[in-house]
């Protein structure tokens, strides 16, 4: 929750810390880390990072303390960050139980205008197994928990935020409950709801998902159907409040079967897009965005198709954007694959060839080289 490493290279960000790392893993589990990432604010300056996280394995839990500390470049000389965490796991029976909490104090702030910030964040959740069906329970608290390492679980089923236009563990608190219930050997329901909030209320959000799968020798088949919705206000330009309202649902139905002895898969979703736009009195617009997609495993090579549009009616078919695509993905040795993309796509997340991840809005040719060692 307190520190991630990572490169996004679809939207050309790097997070990488570049340093060393010692660990121990006998009586206890020791990790520490002392590096430097690259800065945002100065393509020649590094910003540090360093931090120890201490751990003891029980027999049937894990309890874990540490701290990490940041000194970020800014224009007007540097921030110190410093967060302090510890987090707890249980996993006994049917019954697992984690949780993790942090402090975070922001100072040495680089200009006498800008105060000290104290942050903390709380995260528990819960499962429990009864037979076929699996129940949990997830709750978050997060207040000015918001930096650029920061890892920290949304508690909903999309990893929404609770506002588009604001950061992730700035301010919000939520729940969330899940059910999974495998009725027969062939047949699996599964049901997600999750709710958040604004410390003042102003900001709210609802995320839905719910699915029904069958998995048979010849054919697996299922439906799923998402829902997200976000309100709230949030401050305008001449200091009035602005109420904003916007809405997402999405059936979609997924099929998979042989074609000559390969494995085939079909998904089809049709999203209704709903929002009121403040430039004209509050009034709702709304769009529709079908997308059909296909993929197939020949061998070490994959292959997957797709096409979406953007609908404003179903009077505007012929004349709205339409986006095409199709990857290939070629397994070269046992850890190297080569991705190769050609066509246009809207960007968001998108799954294909066996892997989920959110992209930009891209058009032309893309190749990839990746390597797991």
């Amino acid at each position: 929750m307190v520190f991630r490493s990572y490169e996004d290279k679809e939207f050309d960000q790097d997070h990488r810390i570049k340093g060393f790392q010692f660990k121990y893993d006998d009586l206890f589990r020791l990790k520490a880390i002392y590096g430097g990432i690259s800065s945002p604010n100065d393509a020649n300056a590094l910003d540090l990072s360093y931090g120890v996280d201490i751990e003891y394995p029980g027999s049937f839990y894990k309890v874990a303390a540490g701290a990490v500390g940041f000194r970020n470049k800014t224009a007007f000389g540097y921030d110190q960050s410093d967060v302090f965490f510890a987090r707890l796991g249980i996993n006994y029976s049917s019954f697992s139980f984690w949780s993790e909490a942090a402090m975070r104090e922001l100072y040495h702030r680089g200009s006498p205008a800008l105060k000290p910030v104290s942050g903390k964040a709380f995260i528990a959740g819960a499962d429990y197994s009864l037979g076929p069906v699996l129940v949990g329970a997830a709750f978050k608290n997060y207040d000015q928990f918001q930096y650029r390492q920061q890892d920290v679980f949304l508690a909903n089923y999309h990893g929404e935020t609770l506002a588009d236009s604001q950061a992730s563990a700035l301010d919000e608190q939520g729940v969330q409950g899940w059910i999974g219930w495998d009725i027969s050997d062939n047949w699996n329901v599964e049901a997600n709801y999750a709710e958040a909030w604004s410390s003042d209320d102003l900001r709210k959000m609802n995320d839905l998902f719910g699915a029904l799968e069958y998995s048979g020798d010849a054919l697996s088949a299922g439906f799923e159907w998402s829902h997200i919705e976000k309100t709230g206000s949030e401050p305008g330009a001449m200091g009035q409040l602005n109420h904003y309202w916007q809405k997402e649902v999405t059936p979609a139905l997924n099929l998979g079967f042989d074609v000559c002895s390969k494995p085939l898969s079909l998904k089809t979703e049709f999203k209704l897009v709903e929002k009121e736009n403040i430039n004209t009195g509050y009034d709702t617009v709304s769009h529709y965005e079908p997308r059909i997609q296909a993929d197939i495993a020949l061998g070490k090579v994959s292959l997957s198709a797709a096409t979406g549009s953007k609908w404003e009616g179903f009077d505007s078919l012929i004349d709205s954007r339409y986006w095409a695509n199709m990857e290939a993905k070629i397994g070269l040795f046992d850890h190297s694959e080569l991705l190769v993309f050609a066509g246009s796509e809207a960007g968001g997340k998108v799954c294909r060839n066996g892997m989920c991840r959110f992209v930009a809005p891209f058009s032309g040719l893309r190749v990839e080289l990746s390597t797991r060692f």
